[in-house]
């Protein structure tokens, strides 16, 4: 549900503003009308600081903390972290071409590049060489002088030596001659890596200071905010007097009073209206709030529509596990989230409830569908659980269950939006919606009645009266207070929309059916690979068996969980919420609050 909210406006003299702000952000209730509307050079250079400050703590948070670092100022530390960050970049990038070289110059072993400028001096050319074994001729030691270097990956390495101006030519890649020796790119590479080295034993020394780092950061937040509070602040009489606007929850009401009354200031306050766009603060059931932060990633309701939050969650957790539908997986998720729910901060916990949530719904659906990490249950001997086989799903079934599940939310965000549309109008303003989900349902029953009881026959004598009443409501009441002939107009306009778009709402859900079965086919394909291609050696065997089937099920683990979050979502904010004709767009209620200083 949406918190209802307070409109407050405060009067302050402009000599006592500074302390009121500070007050004002110590309690921690008040969301000023108009944040982040303006942005001045200030809070520019805030913000650049600020997000120097995260890069510089996100760096130093993958380091261990090791011996001391005296801290000057924060400037110092952040541009020494730029400085060596980028410096380290490049020495790593040298790194790797001086190991490139190594690696290069490893068959042709240890020797000094003046040798060859000696041979060059004596009249000689040197030529190095490379081919593969097969193709080595020793025929080549009579014609040149050459000499085997190594031999290394099926290739053989030599050098042939010739007067200058003789061709020497053999059946094998010429290869560049070295310009330099191994042991001085070995020193090069050595030197290199030392000083590395101690860029890491810098950083891991400033790591030691990140606590200080997170204070900081969190005092230029308090800044930042204080800032936009005046940036947001009216300032009138010769600003002489600031006005201040905000909002809080109506139940905070006498904490702002007590406030007030302390400080000695002015105030009014009225009860929060759409016009004056409140911000949203959602307040859920233990349950429904674990998928507050689903709905968020659409957008948030405006302050007088319904919060979808409890109505959407039930149903996301369905269909969740109805994607994914294999016992063995949800175990896995439960078990993971579980896990690193010891691991994580306490922010990060209510996600991983939720991923229990989700897992415990995957379990649930694998049973139905009697799949097991890709096992058909069904086709396995079971002993004495074998009796129940007859209660799983086969293909057929989950196809009309994820019909049956998509047109039952369907009406169900009929209903919803009926409410929506009392609670923003009045109940005239519902009829018409209330005439189709009528409509809808009892055609629903005659179909499903009509050959047992005649009465209940399609286009019968009830079943027209009663699609006759709904008419009624559909094409006279769509919007109360119109013209009449406007009013049908509307109705055949919304009859056009109902037909063509309600078919093609229920298809939609047939992808839960669709990603059911192909993780149920791709975890099958992986068992099958993983005994099949095994070799029939012992120990091997099984050491291969065990890496195809981990590595295969993690593979479909991953895409199918990917998959059963991204399309319940798509169902839940298409199908679901234009059914429901939510309208979202409200802005978060976020308190001018000081931030705590680690």
């Amino acid at each position: 549900m949406i918190i209802p909210m307070t409109k407050f406006a405060f009067l302050v003299y402009h000599l006592d503003y500074p302390v009121f702000m500070e007050e004002l952000q110590k309690i921690g209730l008040i969301h000023v009308s108009g944040r982040g509307q303006h942005i001045g050079e200030k809070e520019k250079k805030f913000l650049d600081e600020i997000n120097r400050l995260k890069t510089t703590i996100s760096i130093l948070e993958k380091r261990e903390p090791s011996g001391s670092f005296s801290i000057v100022s924060t400037d110092q530390i952040l541009d020494r972290i730029d400085d060596i960050i980028k410096e380290k970049d490049q020495l790593d990038n040298q790194l790797k071409k001086v190991e490139k070289e190594l690696h290069d110059l490893q068959p042709w072993g240890n020797f000094s590049v003046a040798d060859l400028k000696r041979f060059s001096d004596l009249g000689l050319t040197i030529k190095f060489f490379q081919v593969p074994e097969k193709r080595y001729s020793e025929v080549w030691i009579a014609a040149y002088a050459t000499e085997e270097i190594s031999r290394a990956n099926g290739n053989v390495y030599f050098v042939a030596l010739a007067e200058q101006g003789v061709d020497i030519l053999l059946d094998a890649t010429e290869v560049k001659a070295p310009a330099f020796s191994y042991s001085d790119k070995q020193a090069e590479y050595n030197s290199i890596e030392a000083t590395i080295n101690q860029i890491n034993s810098e950083l891991n020394a400033m790591a030691s200071g990140l606590d200080f780092l997170a204070s900081e950061k969190a005092r230029i937040e308090n800044e930042l905010e204080i800032e936009k509070v005046w940036s947001d602040t009216l300032k009138e009489a010769d600003e002489k007097v600031m006005i201040l606007e905000g909002w809080a929850p109506t139940e905070k009401t006498p904490e702002i009073v007590s406030f007030a009354e302390r400080n000695g200031v002015y105030f009014i306050s009225e009860e929060g209206k759409l016009e004056n766009n409140p911000p949203i603060l959602l307040k859920n059931n233990w349950f429904a709030r674990l998928f507050e932060p689903i709905g968020e990633l659409f957008s948030l309701p405006i302050y007088n529509e319904i919060d979808l939050t409890a109505f959407f969650a039930p149903f996301f957790m369905m269909f969740f596990g109805f994607c994914l539908a294999d016992a063995g997986y949800g175990v896995v998720l439960i078990l993971l989230a579980t896990f690193f729910k010891f691991k994580v901060k306490a922010n990060m916990k209510p996600l991983l409830s939720l991923i229990q949530w989700l897992g415990l719904a995957t379990v649930i659906f694998g049973i139905i569908t009697g799949t097991l990490f890709g096992v058909v249950l069904v086709d396995v001997d079971l002993g004495s659980l074998n009796r129940f086989k007859s209660l799983v799903l086969g293909s057929q079934d989950l196809f009309y269950l994820a019909m049956m599940v998509g047109a039952f939310q369907i009406l169900f965000g009929m209903v919803i939006k009926a409410f929506n549309l009392a609670k923003q109008n009045t109940w005239l303003h519902a009829v018409s919606t209330f005439g189709w989900f009528s409509l809808i349902v009892f055609t629903i029953i005659c179909i499903l009645l009509g050959d047992k009881y005649p009465a209940f026959k399609t286009m019968g004598t009830i079943h027209l009266i009663v699609s006759g009443i709904c008419g009624i409501a559909i094409f006279f009441f769509n919007s109360p207070g119109k013209n009449p002939f406007i009013n049908v107009g509307l109705g055949l306009w919304d009859t056009y929309n109902m037909l063509t778009g309600l078919l093609g709402d229920v298809l939609s859900y047939i992808r839960l059916f669709a990603l059911a079965l192909s993780g149920a086919i791709l975890g099958s394909v992986y068992n099958s690979l993983a005994f099949g291609m095994a070799p029939d050696i012992p120990v091997v065997k099984q050491i291969v068996i065990v890496l195809i089937l981990v590595i295969g099920h993690s593979i479909n683990l991953f895409m199918g969980g990917l998959g059963a979050l991204v399309h319940p979502m798509r169902l839940t904010f298409v199908e679901f919420y234009k059914n429901a004709n939510f309208t979202g767009g409200g802005i978060s209620y976020q308190p001018f609050k000081k931030q705590i200083i680690k």
